[in-house]
C-alpha cells in the first residue's frame, strides 16, 4: 500500500497534498500497489471526496482535537499508519504555516 497524508483547508485538499498525491498515483501505477490516503479533523471527509481517481481507500480521522493545525498530533497519528506492515511507501509533504 502507498499511503499519502492529505492536508486540507475548509474541506479542500491543499496544493502540496495534491502534488504528493500525484506522485503517489505514479508510484501506485508503477508498482501495482493500492493507493490509500489519510486526512485528519473536521471536513476531512469532504476533502477525501475531492481526491479524484486512483485512490483505493481514503482513511478519515474525524476528531475535533485534530482539526486545528497540530503537526505533532498529526505526525504521531500518521507515523502509526506509516509503520503498518502493509504500508510500503509513505508520502507526505512538509510546509511551514
Amino acid at each position: 500500500m502507498i499511503l499519502t497524508l492529505i492536508e486540507h483547508v475548509d474541506g479542500r485538499p491543499d496544493r502540496l497534498s495534491l502534488e504528493a498525491l500525484t506522485l503517489a498515483r505514479k508510484l501506485a501505477a508503477a508498482t501495482g500497489e493500492p493507493l490509500h490516503t489519510v486526512s485528519f479533523g473536521a471536513d476531512a471527509r469532504e476533502a477525501a471526496t475531492q481526491l479524484g481517481g486512483g485512490v483505493a481507500v481514503a482513511h478519515v480521522v474525524e476528531d475535533d482535537r485534530l482539526s486545528a493545525f497540530a503537526p505533532v498530533a498529526w505526525a504521531a497519528t500518521a507515523s502509526q499508519a506509516f509503520a503498518h506492515p502493509s504500508c510500503s511507501r509513505p508520502a507526505a509533504t512538509a510546509a511551514t504555516r
